[in-house]
């Protein structure tokens, strides 16, 4: 196919090899084979080494070993082995690939670079993340062109070779989280460097910073969580294009003066070290624009002119000791500081005058316990936003906060307040008040329901009693969002007319509700209403009226019907009746809703879905949930719920069969008949041609359907304390999507044995979990025909007394965890050591070294 130019196989978890034939088309461009399960990349011929391949994506190909001889590809410009596992050598021909501009071998088990790298004069990005490469070539610093080093996470790292910093081109170096204890002094003849980001974040060996007077285009120094390092070097001065310093999670307890000379400087990370203060000089650095110093617990002090600098935004000492903000002079009036967080400074006795702040945007005081009031001069912040003041003592706001003509979100939460201010309905841009938890909290102004932008009220655990009558004349509210949730004192919601264009009303856990107004049928916006543990017996018939209405949550109520009319709420896609112990009957035409998806009720006394009519087959439910209906006697006729995603029917203990009529939800990824009386799966289920996951734990079937090997794209087959389950049907093991296999506490006697015909490429090869347990009659587990299992991870068997042999185990080259308790003291392994990817184990058996055919010690005592 000589004008083929592109290949792109990704997620081909089937595909194995990729054709010889592959590498011999001329134009060819790009090769993308991500997770796949190739083993090689082709050789090829020498007489036509000039092909025009520039991209081969190989990553996560896990069962790839070897990269063969890369010469044939002379044009590559990329080349993305990332993720496989299994390569632990890069092809010394490497250095062959002269126009290779990108290489990356992260999350392979390559420990070495080969010299020859040093070869590729045009790489720019060398990704090596993740490896347990331990040091870099030692003639690296001859890549002149190489740009760009990620080396993430590599653990083994401990050694950079002293010339990397040198490279003339180098731009960003990246080593976090290795082993790397100091950078390589630079020779004076190199400042000139154009290194801008050096980051060495997590480098918990790193003890001193290098000589920083080398680096002089730096322009980011990341070394958050270097935990040794414990000072700064005094060259740091000399980075005059520094912009961002992060000394976050070190234990560096004082910034040298030094920095006041970073005159590029924007962002200051202190976060989380012992600094007690910041350099008393700091007013003078011009351009800086954050400062972040969340968690520093021993800083105590703020120096005068740090609220003074002039391009200062953003200022956060979260959770530190400061106990004041200092007095900013009259003559710096116009700072541009836009957010002041002080939250948890649970030292912080008074907020400062805030006359200084006017350009401030954010305030945030919560968590202050030991604050008790806001000042005043907060009605100077025209510009002001967001206050919030959760979790302080504040117990009353004050009457000055009307001239906040910006404020649109007012955060009240936990705090120790009474009331709100009277004068609030003034507050024309406000748009959210939160005040959940404020418990001596007892009426909402009506005022409150005048203001012209208000669109989300949250008062969750208040002691309000009623929500706020609003005057006809101001029925053109905007509130969007009312929640109230578990008020416990509220009683009534009076007329909701005046909210005309809510959207979600959550009255949810308010106990001494028994009725909601027949207003409600007026919000004709309303998407969300959640009555849930309310005493509410009805909904009104009104609700019909709500023409947007989305989601209905009624979750533990003591209703005993929906209403009749409810078919004509068009626009209703969800319907939540979790627990409502007194629901028996479900209108005739709910589950013709023409949005419906999802409809849960679950633990209710409903006996039966009523049956839909043959002309509204075409209902959108994706999700039935009855789980827990002890009453249900039989499932409805599925062949008018066609969209179906979801069946659950778990714990429907009366429940003793299944329509055949299953066979016609072609949709369906899920079924759960988990705790059912069900015997017997219909053969018709073969016709599940998208069900993923199948749930049949502590039902009373006693066989799966001879045909269950057909459903391809079965994935997990739960089948916990099927305890008459005997027989498993020879097919199930060659199903190719199987991931999960659980049959605990089951009567089988016996794993069936693959045929042949399925040892080579049928094989669910993704299977990562093979467990057995209680499988009292079990004698033998024959896993000799699973090689094929290359990714099977995980491995447990308990509780299954006569198990004395599980063949073919040692040869699951993936494994990492084994778990065998309370079998057979005659059980049989073969010796531990055979697992080179063994982590995690557990084998209370008497274990036998096949491999010497010595008996040793219980594996309670071996080494691994």
């Amino acid at each position: 196919m000589e004008k083929l130019e592109e290949i792109y196989g990704v997620g081909c978890r089937q595909l194995k090899a990729t054709s010889n034939g592959m590498s011999e088309v001329q134009n060819f461009r790009k090769q993308k084979l991500v997770k796949t399960r190739g083993e090689n990349v082709p050789k090829h011929p020498k007489s036509l080494a000039t092909t025009r391949l520039k991209v081969l994506y190989l990553s996560d190909c896990g069962m790839l070993k070897e990269t063969l001889k890369l010469a044939a590809f002379l044009s590559l410009e990329e080349l993305v082995l990332k993720g496989c596992t299994m390569l632990t050598t890069l092809s010394d021909s490497i250095g062959m690939l002269e126009y290779l501009v990108e290489l990356d071998v992260s999350r392979t088990n390559i420990v070495e670079l080969p010299d020859s790298i040093v070869h590729l004069k045009n790489l720019k990005v060398l990704r090596v993340n993740g490896t347990g490469i331990q040091k870099l070539p030692d003639c690296i610093g001859m890549m002149e062109t190489l740009e760009k080093i990620y080396g993430l996470a590599c653990r083994q790292l401990e050694v950079i070779p002293s010339d990397i910093v040198g490279l003339p081109s180098l731009q960003i170096l990246q080593l976090t989280e290795t082993l790397v204890e100091n950078i390589s002094k630079l020779p004076q003849s190199l400042v000139a460097t154009r290194l801008k980001v050096l980051d060495l974040s997590q480098c918990r060996m790193l003890k001193e910073t290098p000589e920083l007077s080398a680096f002089l285009s730096l322009e980011n120094l990341i070394l958050k969580g270097c935990e040794m390092l414990t000072k700064l070097s005094e060259s740091i001065g000399m980075l005059k294009y520094l912009v961002e310093l992060d000394v976050s999670g070190t234990n560096i307890v004082e910034l040298p003066n030094s920095i006041v000379h970073l005159k590029k400087l924007k962002v200051l990370r202190v976060n989380g070290t012992g600094i007690q203060k910041l350099p008393d000089c700091i007013g003078m650095m011009e351009k800086l624009e954050e400062i972040y110093g969340v968690g520093c617990r021993q800083l105590e002090v703020i120096p005068s002119d740090i609220v003074g600098l002039p391009s200062l935004q953003i200022l956060q000492l979260t959770e530190t000791r400061v106990e004041n903000i200092p007095k900013l002079p009259q003559s710096l009036v116009a700072t541009r500081l836009k957010v002041l967080d002080l939250s948890q400074c649970r030292m912080l006795k008074e907020t400062p005058e805030l006359s200084a702040f006017l350009s401030l945007e954010n305030l945030i005081l919560k968590g202050c316990e030991m604050l008790t009031k806001l000042s005043e001069s907060i009605g100077m912040l025209k510009y002001l936003v967001e206050l919030d003041v959760s979790g302080t003592s504040i117990v009353e706001l004050p009457s000055s906060i009307v001239n906040l003509k910006s404020l649109k979100v007012l955060n009240i939460n936990g705090s120790c307040m009474q009331k709100l201010p009277d004068v609030i309905e003034k507050m024309e841009k406000l748009e959210e008040i939160y005040g959940v938890g404020c418990r001596q909290l007892e009426a909402t102004s009506n005022g409150i329901s005048e203001v012209q932008n208000f669109r989300k009220q949250k008062l969750v655990k208040t002691r309000g009693e009623n929500v706020p009558k609003r005057p006809d004349s101001l029925a053109t509210t905007r509130l969007k969002v009312l929640y109230l949730s578990d008020c416990g004192m509220l009683k009534e919601t009076l007329k909701l007319a005046a909210f005309l264009s809510l959207e979600e009303l959550v009255l949810k856990g308010c106990t001494m509700l028994t009725k909601l107004s027949d207003s409600i049928g007026m919000l004709e916006y309303l998407v969300e209403l959640d009555v849930s543990r309310t005493n509410i017996v009805e909904l009104p018939n009104s609700i019909v009226h709500l023409k947007n209405l989305k989601v209905l949550r009624v979750n533990g109520t003591g209703i005993q019907k929906l209403p009749d009319c409810i078919g004509m709420m068009e626009k209703l896609e969800k319907i939540y009746g979790i627990g409502c112990r007194q629901l028996e009957v479900i209108p005739s035409d709910i589950v013709g809703l023409p949005s419906l998806q999802i409809l849960q009720l679950t633990e209710t006394r409903v006996e039966n879905i009523p049956k839909l009519p043959q002309s509204l087959v075409a209902t959108r439910l994706k999700v039935l949930d009855l789980s827990c209906c002890k009453i249900l006697k039989e499932t409805p006729e599925f062949s008018t719920l066609l969209s179906l995603e979801k069946l659950i029917l778990s714990g429907c203990q009366m429940l003793t069969k299944l329509s055949d009529s299953i066979r016609m939800l072609k949709y369906l990824v899920e079924l759960d008949v988990s705790c059912t009386n069900i015997v017997e799966l219909p053969n018709s289920i073969v016709n599940l041609k998208s069900l993923k996951v199948l749930k049949i734990g502590g039902s009373c079937m006693k066989k799966l359907p001879n045909v269950i090997g057909m459903m391809e794209k079965l994935e997990e087959i739960y089948g916990e304390g099927c305890r008459q389950l005997e027989v498993i049907p020879s097919d199930i093991v060659g199903l190719s999507y199987l991931q999960i296999l659980k049959l605990t506490e089951t009567r089988m006697e016996n794993i069936p044995k693959l045929p042949e015909s399925l040892c080579v490429g049928q094989l669910p090869s993704d299977l990562r979990i093979f467990t057995i347990t209680n499988c009292r009659f079990l004698e033998v587990v024959d896993l000799s025909n699973l090689s094929n299992f290359k990714n099977l991870e995980d491995v447990k068997v308990w509780d299954c007394l006569r198990l004395v042999e599980i063949r073919g185990i040692d040869r699951l080259e993936s494994l990492k965890s084994l778990y065998i308790e309370h079998c057979s003291p005659l059980l049989r392994l073969p010796d531990l050591s055979t697992w080179k990817e063994l982590t995690e184990w557990d084998v209370d058996a008497l274990v036998t070294d096949l491999a010497r055919g010595k008996q040793v010690a219980r594996s309670d005592d071996l080494p691994l």
